[in-house]
């Protein structure tokens, strides 16, 4: 398993060792090998995280920190007609139901595309879209 974080990445052998980490991390992942592996992994019985879940990832970030809530500081600088957000797992979805311009893939999961509004095959397909519009 690896956690990677903004500007390292560490290897862990278990989740005790994240215990470890005195830095203050705002937000990393966890590579596993399988999903199986990863959905042998339960995070509930630790506090003030938001945990996603995508494919053989698991994203672990600070309770109030979310790719919405750094989405919403663009909201102050740019128009939301000018924003786009694309976006395949859970740790999208808050993001992609911040957008009229949201875009996710055929293949995730319903609940991911029910949170955008358009959905391609591929991101080449999306950016085509995009540019055209």
């Amino acid at each position: 398993m690896t956690a990677n974080t903004m500007s390292q990445s560490i290897v862990i052998n278990n989740l005790e060792d994240l215990e470890n980490i005195r830095n203050e991390i705002i937000s990393f992942a966890l590579e596993f090998d399988s999903i199986a592996q990863r959905k042998q992994y339960t995070f509930d019985q630790i506090e003030n995280i938001n945990v996603f879940h995508n494919s053989c990832y698991t994203d672990i970030l600070a309770k109030d920190i979310s790719k919405a809530s750094e989405l919403l500081k663009l909201f102050y600088q740019l128009k939301a007609e000018q924003l786009y957000t694309i976006g395949d797992g859970e740790n999208d979805i808050c993001m992609l139901q911040c957008t009229d311009n949201s875009f996710t893939f055929n293949h995730v999961e319903t609940v991911i595309k029910n949170s955008a509004q358009y959905h391609f095959d591929i991101i080449e397909q999306i950016l085509a879209f995009i540019n055209q519009n």
